[in-house]
């Protein structure tokens, strides 16, 4: 179907990447000369595209990150060298988040253990939900201090 998009619209394919991803078989991005097309950007007549594709899981596990502490943006770099996928991001409710790029991550979603203090693994192209807030925030402590 994407190949047929970009030769209705006079477009070449210049390259596949396959990227871990659970929808194996999805166009996750198009890109040109290197980066990524912006929604609703004009490619002249002709040009070659490349299409990145979800590869589907690796088989490959690893233990959940700690990124509970980290900035977001730190956060996300090590989700995409780690090729976990980024799921919601959730501001803290009633926080308001000027730069979400220095936002802190408070809690994450797989945590890193589980009920039992057992690690969680998790697979590249799996997704990872990220809850921040402008300021720094400690669960555990405002969980304990409120019992």
């Amino acid at each position: 179907f994407a190949l047929d998009l970009l030769d209705r619209n006079h477009l070449q394919l210049e390259d596949t990447i396959f990227k871990p991803d659970f929808m194996q078989g999805s166009v996750l991005e198009q890109q040109y000369n290197g980066g990524r097309i912006p929604e609703k950007t004009k490619i002249r007549w002709g040009s070659k595209i490349t299409l990145v594709v979800a590869g589907g899981l690796e088989d490959k596990q690893m233990m959940v990150p700690d990124l509970v502490g980290l900035t977001y943006s730190q956060a996300k770099a090590y989700l995409e060298e780690n090729r976990i996928s980024l799921g919601a991001t959730i501001p803290y409710p009633g926080n308001t988040i000027r730069d979400t790029a220095a936002a802190f991550v408070y809690k994450q979603n797989p945590e890193r253990f589980n009920e039992e203090k057992q690690p969680n693994y998790i697979r590249s192209g799996q997704l990872m939900d990220l809850y921040i807030s402008a300021e720094m925030i400690n669960l555990k402590d405002s969980l304990t201090n409120k019992h």
